[in-house]
Order: structure tokens, then sequence, then C-alpha cells
């Protein structure tokens, strides 16, 4: 039975619904520092398990499409 956890080694794509802290980090083309900033903003869902944080992949693909959102309004109305 296949783990439903990849590790950044496997050259797969990153397909599992949860991520683990440093999977969160490629995935989402930040640093960590800016993951545990969203975790502890409550921006990002995010579970302990045991020492290590898994994150959902889910909450970060809704953030960055409402960042992208907010980008392109701001971008509209500074070209108006």
């Amino acid at each position: 039975m296949k783990s439903d956890f990849l590790t950044c080694a496997e050259s797969t794509p990153i397909t599992s619904s949860w991520l683990t802290f440093k999977e969160a980090c490629e995935y989402a083309r930040v640093g960590h520092h800016t993951i545990r900033q969203l975790l502890n903003d409550g921006e990002l869902t995010g579970r302990r398990v045991g020492r290590k944080w898994i994150v959902s992949r889910q909450s970060i693909d809704e953030y960055l499409s409402e960042a992208t959102q907010k980008v392109k309004v701001a971008v509209g109305e500074i070209l108006r």
C-alpha cells in the first residue's frame, strides 16, 4: 500500500492532499517563514503530527487563487 505522503526526494509530482512542511514551501514556491506565518494567521490549514507539520494542499491552492485575484484587481486599478 502506497503512503499518502510523498517525500521531497521522490521524483513524482506532489499529488497528496496533505503536504509536509517542506513540500508546502516547494509547492507554493515560498520560504518557510511565509508558510509558518500563513499557518499562524489561519490563512492555511495545517495539522501537527508528532513534531512535524502537514499542510492542506487545497488551502494553499485557495490562498494562491485569492492572492492572484487581489493582484489582478490592484493592477487593474493602477492601470485605470
